[in-house]
Formats: structure tokens, C-alpha cells, sequence
């Protein structure tokens, strides 16, 4: 017979030992926290914009991420970072390709952190997001077709960046309450909300 533990039990040396250990018993999911070290580590080469990311802590405590009750990560703010504006070897940064693992993110606002690259393409798969702010990263390309599956997006704010496309969808989505493209390199009619 496997024993089982009081519910109230966990909580208890939750509160007490994850402040010691940095760590916490209830909350501690590597599967679903890992696309944020992933994140962390496409763009942090350098600076402290990321010093409270480390693996086996509880990122429900890392600077600029907020958890539900259930450890599962629904907001994400990252702002001004010191990340360094060229990648790694030159190559072009592809922006928070782990993130669409996040399914439960209803929330991400990533601003001034001045990264070339494009947007990736697996954000179209966080469903339940309902804003996105991604202001002043200079990132280029084309806002990718995928972000069409977005449907519960009330708040989209994509401004400042260098980028020259979006999908026609975004001129019809009755979702969106608030929208801002401003800043960016688009050719032909714009949806202004």
C-alpha cells in the first residue's frame, strides 16, 4: 500500500521549505516550465535579464513570470532586458519558439529588448492567449499565418518593429478589442482599432 500524505501537509512544507530551497514541491514541473529556460536561453547570452531563470527553481518565482494556482504559467513580462542585439554566431534569432508550449499563457508583453529575427511561428498555438505585446524588438519579416489560430486575442500590440506583413485575417477578427501595428513596415490597408 503506498501511503498518502494530508493535502494540507504538502502546503505546509511547501511554504516552508520552497523559500529555503528555492524550490517548490507543489509547483515543481519541468515539462511544462522548460520552454521558459528554452526562451530565456535563445536570446540571453549575456546581462542579468534572466539571473532568477535557473533550472531546478521554481519559475513560478522567476522575475516576469506569474502562475496560477496550479503552477501552470499564464502571464509572462519581459521588459527592457540587456540582451545583446546580434545573436550568437550571427545568425538570425528566431523569437520565443518555445513559448507556444505554454498552453495555459494568457498573457506576454516582451518590449525593448531589441532582437533582430522573426516571430515564430509556434505562438499561433498558444489558443488561450488573450493579449500579446511585443513592442520595440526589432524584429523583421512577416507576422506569421499561424497567429489566425489565436481567437480568444483580445489585445494585440506588435508595434515598433521592422516588420513588413500580416495575415488578412487580422483585418476581420472580431475578437480583438484593442490592436496596434503602428511602427512597423507593412504595406497596404491596416485594421486600426
Amino acid at each position: 500500500m503506498i501511503p498518502t500524505v494530508p493535502l494540507w501537509l504538502l502546503f505546509l512544507l511547501d511554504a516552508i521549505l520552497a523559500p529555503l530551497l528555492n524550490i517548490s514541491l507543489l509547483f515543481l514541473d519541468k515539462e511544462k516550465h522548460r520552454p521558459l529556460l528554452y526562451f530565456s536561453r535563445e536570446i540571453a547570452t549575456s546581462g542579468t535579464a534572466f539571473q532568477t531563470w535557473t533550472e531546478g527553481s521554481n519559475c513560478c518565482t522567476w522575475t516576469g513570470v506569474t502562475c496560477d494556482g496550479s503552477g501552470r504559467v499564464t502571464k509572462l513580462i519581459v521588459v527592457n532586458a540587456d540582451i545583446p542585439t546580434v545573436s550568437p554566431g550571427g545568425q538570425t534569432y528566431v523569437i520565443a519558439s518555445s513559448l507556444g508550449n505554454l498552453d495555459s499563457l494568457l498573457e506576454m508583453n516582451i518590449t525593448n529588448i531589441g532582437l533582430p529575427g522573426n516571430l515564430s511561428p509556434t505562438l499561433g498555438t498558444l489558443t488561450g492567449l488573450q493579449s500579446m505585446t511585443i513592442d520595440g524588438c526589432n524584429l523583421d519579416g512577416a507576422i506569421p499565418d499561424s497567429f489566425c489560430s489565436l481567437n480568444a486575442l483580445q489585445k494585440f500590440v506588435i508595434r515598433n518593429n521592422l516588420l513588413t506583413s500580416y495575415p488578412d485575417c487580422f483585418n476581420n477578427k472580431p475578437s480583438i478589442t484593442v490592436m496596434d501595428l503602428t511602427g512597423n513596415n507593412f504595406n497596404g490597408p491596416k485594421r486600426g482599432i
